[in-house]
């Protein structure tokens, strides 16, 4: 159950990310919203990734957040997480292309 409620507070992180870089980039009026959509998705791998070590330390200091057989908790994370970029994205491109930024 710790490692679900783990797993959810990470996720509205993500969430949180994907809403600011939205409302970022439908209102920047150049093709810089370009640029930052990859720098989203690399800054939504690293975050995951240090989701991963994070509970890698806390289990080397003995607090089990029970993430799953093999962590598969923060891979199943990390697929979530590209589907809803890649959702937010093609929205951005979507919102873009009709506004005629």
């Amino acid at each position: 159950m710790k490692g679900s409620l783990v797993l959810l507070v990470m996720y509205v992180g993500i969430v949180l990310l994907s809403i600011a870089v939205r409302r970022l980039t439908i209102n920047i009026k150049s093709y810089w919203a370009y640029l930052i959509l990859p720098l989203y998705l690399i800054a939504i791998g690293i975050y995951v990734y240090l989701m991963f070590w994070l509970t890698e330390y806390l289990r080397d200091k003995k607090i089990y957040l029970d993430m799953g057989h093999a962590d598969i908790g923060i891979f199943l994370l990390f697929i979530i997480s590209c589907v809803t970029s890649l959702a937010f994205i093609i929205n951005i491109i979507l919102v873009r292309q009709n506004k005629k930024v």
